[in-house]
C-alpha cells in the first residue's frame, strides 16, 4: 500500500502545481485508500471503487457519483503509471443532486428569528444590529443568503443582484412603498428611498438611491 500512498501524494501535489486546490479530494482519496487497504488489494478495481463510493447510506445517489468521480480521475492518472489500475467507466454511477424542498418563512417565524438576533451577545452591540438588520433586508427583498449584494455608497446608494430568471416584465418596474409592505414593516424603507429595477445585461440590478432634501 505505501506504492499507491505515494501515488496519491504525486497527484495532489500534481494537482496543486496546476492550481487545483483539491482539499475535499485529496482527504476522499486517502480515506479510499484506508477501504483498500481493509480489503487487502493493492491496485484499484471498479468493483471495489463502486463498493467504497456506495458505502454511505441516508445520502443523495450524487454523492456516491461525487465519490466515485474522484476515484475515477485519480485512477485514470494511476492507470499510465500502475497497468493493474482500473479506472471506473463514467457512465458507472450517475446522478444529479436533489435540491430540498424550500421552507417559506411565516410572519411569526420571522418576528421569532429577529428577536433571537436581538440577542445575540456582542460588546458593541453592532452584532444584534447587524443580523437584524440582514434578517429584514432578507424578508423585504426576497433575497437569497447567498445573493452578492454590496453597498458603493454609505448614504443609501447601492447595487443588489439578482437572478437572471427573474420575470422580463419587472425589469423597468418602479418598487413604490405599497408594493414592499414587509419593507416598512422591518423599517428598511425610508419614505425618502425610491426602488428601480432595470436590465443589466443578463443578470437585473437594483438601485437604490436616496433623495436629496
Amino acid at each position: 500500500m505505501s506504492a499507491i500512498r505515494d501515488a496519491l501524494t504525486q497527484y495532489v501535489a500534481l494537482r496543486r502545481a496546476l492550481g487545483t486546490k483539491l482539499q475535499e479530494p485529496a482527504r476522499t482519496l486517502g480515506q479510499f485508500l484506508d477501504f483498500l487497504e481493509r480489503e487487502g488489494s493493492e491496485f484499484i478495481t471498479s468493483e471495489l471503487a463502486l463498493r467504497w463510493a456506495m458505502e454511505p447510506k441516508d445520502v443523495q445517489r450524487a454523492t456516491w457519483s461525487r465519490r466515485l468521480s474522484m476515484v475515477r480521475q485519480f485512477a485514470a492518472w494511476l492507470s499510465t503509471i500502475d497497468s493493474r489500475t482500473e479506472a471506473p467507466p463514467h457512465r458507472l454511477l450517475t446522478a444529479r443532486r436533489r435540491r430540498n424542498k424550500p421552507h417559506i418563512f411565516t410572519e411569526q417565524e420571522i418576528g421569532q428569528l429577529m428577536a433571537e438576533a436581538g440577542r445575540l451577545a456582542s460588546p458593541t452591540g453592532l452584532r444584534t444590529l447587524t443580523y437584524t438588520t440582514l434578517i429584514g433586508l432578507l424578508t423585504a427583498t426576497g433575497l437569497r443568503p447567498g445573493k452578492r449584494w454590496r453597498s458603493t455608497d454609505p448614504t443609501w446608494t447601492s447595487t443588489v443582484a439578482f437572478s437572471p430568471f427573474a420575470r422580463r416584465s419587472s425589469a423597468n418596474r418602479a418598487l413604490c412603498p405599497s408594493r414592499t409592505p414587509r419593507a416598512r414593516l422591518f423599517g428598511l424603507m425610508p419614505s425618502s428611498v425610491t426602488f428601480s429595477a432595470r436590465t443589466a445585461g443578463p443578470m437585473r440590478s437594483l438601485s437604490r438611491n436616496a433623495a436629496s432634501g
